[in-house]
């Protein structure tokens, strides 16, 4: 059992079931964001991957704090073929400590890039509330020490609520949700890598559906693995 520490006291909070958690912004049956899914190894390793990414993509927390961002080994042989050239499948390599707590990733769907029609078969995912318009859905990951608490306050308004516990042999996983406006600087950030997506994507646009959605990861220069849900708009 976790201790998450809050302003009103303490709450004990049970670890998700067989260490997995899956979670999708929006409404099973109507917009929505792309379902991820976050689990974990007993022996300490920690991945984050999405639907929306169709098995090829994930990211990797070991044990030892080595982190890693890329293709999966189950497909290494077809990204090989498709990007000739890489010297290898992981893209990024960063480390983070061990003995203390860590943001290890964040996921933002933005209100503007919900998208989808009809239901969706739920598959045991956690559907978060929809933003509201000029706010995101920010989920956060964050690592402690085996036997730490987790402490959280409001800041600026923004309530944080837990959604997930995960526990292993090295650390405890929490998972945080978050309804957050979008100030200037975030919304530029967010269009800029709108434009980005749209750019490197020219090339494939004729295979790309209204239902298409993409996933982009910004450069862990702080340890924290940034990811941005978006939808594409042919």
């Amino acid at each position: 059992m976790a201790v998450l520490l809050t302003p009103q006291g303490h709450v004990e909070i049970p670890p998700a079931p067989d260490g997995v958690f899956r979670w999708a912004c929006g409404r099973h049956d109507g917009p929505r964001g792309a379902t991820w899914r976050l689990w974990t190894h007993r022996l300490g390793d920690v991945y984050l991957g999405s639907r929306v990414l169709g098995g090829t993509v994930k990211a990797s927390f070991h044990r030892d704090g080595r982190c890693q961002l890329g293709f999966t080994s189950e497909y290494e042989g077809e990204s090989q073929r498709r990007f000739p050239g890489r010297q290898s499948r992981h893209w990024r390599r960063w480390q983070v400590a061990l003995d203390r707590k860590v943001r290890l990733a964040q996921v933002m769907t933005p209100a503007s890039d919900l998208r989808g029609r009809g239901a969706v078969d739920s598959n045991g995912t956690v559907w978060l509330t929809p933003p509201s318009p000029m706010e995101a859905c920010v989920v956060s990951i964050l690592s402690v020490p085996v036997g730490m608490s987790m402490a959280i306050s409001a800041g600026d308004g923004v309530v944080v609520a837990p959604l997930a516990v995960l526990e292993n042999t090295v650390r405890t996983v929490w998972v945080l949700g978050a309804q957050q406006p979008l100030d200037a600087a975030t919304s530029d950030w967010v269009e800029g890598e709108r434009t980005h997506m749209r750019t490197t994507a020219s090339q494939t646009a004729d295979d790309l559906g209204e239902a298409t959605r993409a996933a982009l990861f910004s450069h862990p220069e702080d340890g924290t693995a940034r990811i941005l849900d978006l939808a594409w708009d042919p």
